[in-house]
């Protein structure tokens, strides 16, 4: 309403007219006319999503084309995998680097999905989504009009009343974002693990130095882009959270809490943009892979032993592995000690580059 007053008496002004001039031109007799908040606001949402949604695409697949080109830079460096947190059989860098590529290709393939759905509009339905007061035409040439403006495949909507009081489409797609930031949030805590030390942890990747770790420890370094993109991933999902209380607000034939949904929405997709963005640029393109520490916790490992397990079995490798652990010993040095096997046919056994796929 307030809109309609300031349009109005703008377009006074530009005739020459005084302000509050309502018998020329009229808030809701003339620019309101055929029109409703409760089809233009939701709309607007769709449109404003619309339009951002290829600034959030385009920033997700920079990420992953940026993290598929870190794996190729390091594709013949073999680390030790690590699941529950423990040693576990080794996978090669370019792996590990192919897989949150392939998450965030995944992500993409989502946020299409669900930002397909927003083309269709209820614009034109009015009050409840019956297109009352509304010429039989103007539905469609709204539609066609926007659609020229915006360069968007947008769509009459099927059913104007459903589109008037359900919301979903905005959940979906709010859902997607929420997937993007699951994704985003563990790659950004992967690597403040990997990064973890650089003495005392894993220390294998060194992320870019951005600012001084700390004011009191000299040297200090932080993951400061990566924590930064972890707390930009859970306040998305916090936006994605309000975004779907919003969407259950609908009574009857209206949701009355779209400027909720519209909020959170666009914040969440613009947070997303500009994080990753900070992320690609700032740390994963100046990632440094600290390859003779890779190696070093390789071959200090004992869970390569498993490769032995369908020659020697579970239980026996088992044993070995515990043995090796309490003695404080590599399982190499434990496995020649006892003649299990030549030592050449040993390293032939144990090499981590015939672990990182199927074998006969």
């Amino acid at each position: 309403m307030n809109c309609n007053e300031v349009v109005a008496n703008r377009a006074l002004e530009l005739l020459g007219k005084k302000r509050g001039d309502y018998v020329s031109i009229h808030p809701n007799n003339d620019v309101n006319k055929s029109q409703s908040s409760n089809d233009v606001v939701p709309t607007a949402i769709r449109l404003a999503l619309l339009m951002e949604h290829p600034r959030l695409v385009q920033s997700v697949s920079s990420i992953r084309l940026s993290l598929q080109k870190k794996g190729k830079q390091y594709a013949k460096v073999i680390q030790t995998g690590r699941t529950h947190l423990q040693d576990a059989v080794p996978l090669s860098i370019q792996q590990v680097f192919d897989a949150y590529a392939r998450d965030f290709e995944l992500d993409e393939e989502e946020l299409n999905a669900a930002a397909s759905r927003l083309l269709e509009l209820g614009i034109g339905g009015t009050a409840v989504g019956t297109g009352i007061n509304t010429h039989p035409k103007f539905r469609a040439a709204m539609v066609k009009q926007l659609a020229k403006n915006t360069g968007l495949a947008l769509t009459a909507g099927q059913s104007p009343v459903e589109l008037t009081s359900n919301m979903n489409a905005f959940l979906a797609y709010a859902h997607a974002m929420a997937r993007l930031a699951v994704s985003f949030e563990r790659l950004s805590k992967d690597l403040q693990l990997l990064a973890s030390g650089p003495r005392a942890g894993i220390g294998e990747f060194r992320l870019p130095e951005v600012e001084p770790g700390s004011s009191i420890m000299p040297g200090k370094i932080n993951p400061s882009i990566a924590e930064a993109a972890q707390m930009a991933a859970a306040q998305a999902i916090a936006h994605v959270n309000a975004v779907e209380s919003g969407c259950r607000g609908g009574q009857l034939q209206l949701n009355m809490m779209t400027p909720l949904i519209a909020r959170n929405a666009l914040d969440a997709q613009e947070l997303l943009t500009n994080s990753l963005d900070m992320m690609r640029e700032k740390c994963v393109n100046g990632i440094v892979v600290d390859v003779v520490r890779v190696d070093s916790h390789l071959m200090e490992g004992l869970i390569v032993a498993t490769a032995l397990a369908p020659k020697f079995g579970y239980t026996q490798v088992s044993e070995w592995i515990k043995e090796a652990d309490k003695r404080r010993i590599g399982i190499r040095e434990l496995l020649v000690e006892k003649g299990v096997m030549p030592k050449n046919e040993l390293d032939a056994a144990l090499d981590p580059k015939k672990m990182i796929g199927p074998s006969q």
